[in-house]
């Protein structure tokens, strides 16, 4: 079931994953605002763009991790079943992530395309089939873990909600594009020199600086600073922070806080570092599309990387419990 949730995620890049504007680069990118009728695909800039990368990463790894296993050979442990849940947590926390985002007011006909669907339908799968997985699969420490609480997981945790809370009220975007406002009054006397011009009252060339004159008067708009949470932006930020949470839970969980049985601390561990590695993933999602489809002057902010950040840590807060379990070996025992 694992390998057909891959599947299904990569079925989902071959379909449209924006419909009648760009999500993300409807903000960074002014020729992109409008776009109705238009669609795209996951790979497109302004579709699911480094999004879609991410999510082809994880199938691949997914489908990587099954055919290892199945074949019985050593593997690197990055290819065993907890990570392949790790990372199907992440791609439905990343996927996710590009549904809850805000379109923007530029883009007031976006709609997210059937592959977005299509993808959360394959994590899901996936994600169910390795929980499943890993529940019944013999699996135990190499090594006794400590009959003790771990200081260490959930100071680590602490520390990423409290930067992913940080990251929600920080700049996610910087708008430097700049423009002039034109105040009602000013067009007003624009409109006014143009009706003298055209009614023979005023000469043209004098019109011309006379409207030269008054678009000077107007102000610029020099900087446009976005929140994680602010309406204007994407606001993502609410959306990290709790990713964030659910993983500092999972952290306390590894730590043996809520109980020192083995398989409850792997599989908080797992938990803790799949939604880690979702904020991650979402957090490179949104800063490597900008980066990828904008304007000068227009950039993703600090608090994107503040994100990127909580979430690495929330990744490895558990990370040094659940990478102490590997396939325990079974033997059959043989009857003469």
């Amino acid at each position: 079931m694992l390998g057909i949730g891959a599947l299904i995620s990569l079925a989902s890049l071959a379909f449209a994953w924006a419909s009648n504007g760009s999500l993300f680069t409807g903000y960074s990118r002014l020729a992109d605002a409008g776009l109705n009728g238009s669609s795209f695909g996951a790979f497109d800039a302004e579709g699911g763009s480094w999004f879609a990368y991410i999510v082809l990463l994880g199938a691949v790894m997914q489908i990587a991790t099954v055919l290892l296993v199945l074949s019985g050979r050593r593997r690197a442990r990055m290819f065993n079943p907890d990570i392949a849940v790790v990372m199907s947590i992440a791609m439905v926390i990343t996927v996710l992530g590009y549904l809850v985002a805000n379109p923007s007011a530029a883009s007031p006909d976006y709609s997210a395309g059937l592959g977005v669907f299509v993808a959360l339908v394959g994590g899901l799968v996936s994600t169910v089939a390795g929980v499943v997985w890993i529940r019944s699969a013999p699996y135990g420490p190499r090594r006794p873990l400590r009959q003790r609480i771990g200081a260490s997981q959930i100071v680590v945790a602490s520390f990423a909600i409290g930067i992913a809370a940080v990251s929600m009220v920080s700049m996610w975007q910087l708008d430097e594009r700049g423009g002039v406002v034109l105040t009602p009054a000013l067009q007003a006397e624009i409109e006014e020199v143009k009706r003298k011009a055209e009614a023979g009252e005023m000469d043209v060339g004098v019109a011309a600086t006379e409207i030269q004159v008054i678009r000077a008067k107007a102000q610029a708009v020099e900087r446009i600073v976005i929140t994680g949470q602010d309406p204007k932006g994407v606001q993502l930020g609410p959306w990290v922070f709790g990713a964030v949470i659910v993983a500092g839970v999972g952290a306390v969980g590894a730590s043996g806080a809520a109980g020192f049985s083995n398989r409850r601390r792997w599989m908080s561990g797992v938990v803790a570092m799949g939604f880690g590695a979702g904020v991650v993933g979402l957090s490179l999602g949104f800063v490597g599309t900008l980066a990828r489809a904008t304007d000068n002057n227009y950039y993703s902010g600090v608090g994107a990387m503040l994100a990127l950040i909580a979430g690495a840590l929330a990744f490895f807060s558990a990370r040094s419990i659940v990478t102490v379990f590997e396939r325990s070996k079974v033997y059959e025992e043989v009857v003469p």
